[in-house]
């Protein structure tokens, strides 16, 4: 299975959109993840990665942050709706109900790079299981910068994975191949991503 065919592979998945809770007509499913490293006690983002996949087409882009810069919520969703959408595409949007599936793995860190984090507009949608900030069927409202409204819900797969696999190298392996496995990267670097960047 490749990364680029997903959408085909997993067709099902969008046939399940008519089921959503809440109903919605478009779905995109998409995962995301940022790299930071601590300065003077404050985490610095220096990317977020994105995988997005649609009905039509599946797409993995990194967005580099400049120094102190961090995205919003609908900034992270509209980079990855773009990737895989053309403008002319967006506009036949309109007027649908769209939804994003957003996925993380240990979303209470990647919640936390957010520069909207703390705006009721996201804090009030969202409930904690286990310590982790999903939404639980309550969708959070934004718009992106062409107007259109989409509802986000979060999803973090540690609090799907067994017991036995809750780090993302772990929950990796069960993919089945070793090509599809989380990159090796040592501690030194884990605590030095600037570095390693």
């Amino acid at each position: 299975m490749s990364f680029e065919t997903l959408h085909i592979d997993y067709k099902d998945f969008f046939d399940w959109v008519p089921n959503c809770r809440p109903p919605c007509d478009y779905v995109f499913f998409m995962s995301y993840d940022a790299e930071w490293h601590e300065e003077n006690g404050r985490n610095v983002v220096l990317s977020y990665q994105m995988a997005t996949a649609s009905r039509e087409k599946t797409s993995n882009i990194i967005e580099y942050m400049r120094h102190g810069q961090r995205l919003t919520l609908a900034e992270i969703v509209e980079l990855g709706i773009r990737s895989i959408t053309t403008e002319e595409a967006l506009n036949e949007l309109r007027g649908l109900k769209v939804q994003v599936i957003l996925i993380s793995h240990h979303t209470t860190a990647e919640w936390s790079v957010l520069a909207d984090r703390d705006e009721p507009y996201i804090t009030k949608r969202l409930v904690e299981v286990r310590g982790s900030p999903i939404t639980d069927g309550n969708a959070i409202k934004i718009a992106i910068s062409n107007g259109l409204p989409v509802d986000v819900q979060m999803f973090d797969t540690m609090l799907l994975a067994p017991a036995s696999h809750r780090s993302l190298k772990q929950l990796s392996t069960l993919l089945g191949s070793e090509g599809d496995q989380k990159e090796s990267v040592t501690q030194f670097y884990i605590e030095k991503m600037n570095q390693y960047l």
